[in-house]
């Protein structure tokens, strides 16, 4: 993501304010969805959906 936004011509610290922006949305997000106050998956649960999709992954090799 960071690279894309500096080949866009971007300077270096917008693209990182940027990445940084969007980093601390997810954990806000995340950290609103573990309690119960946001809907969606708590991160065992993405965990555990990261651990099979490797698997499967894994299974046609």
């Amino acid at each position: 993501m960071l690279l894309e936004q500096q080949n866009e011509g971007s300077l270096q610290w917008a693209a990182i304010d940027s990445v940084a922006a969007e980093t601390i949305r997810r954990l806000a997000w995340q950290a609103a969805r573990d309690p119960g106050l946001r809907a969606g998956p708590i991160t065992e649960e993405t965990e555990r959906i990261r651990q099979m999709t490797a698997r499967c992954a894994n299974c046609g090799e």
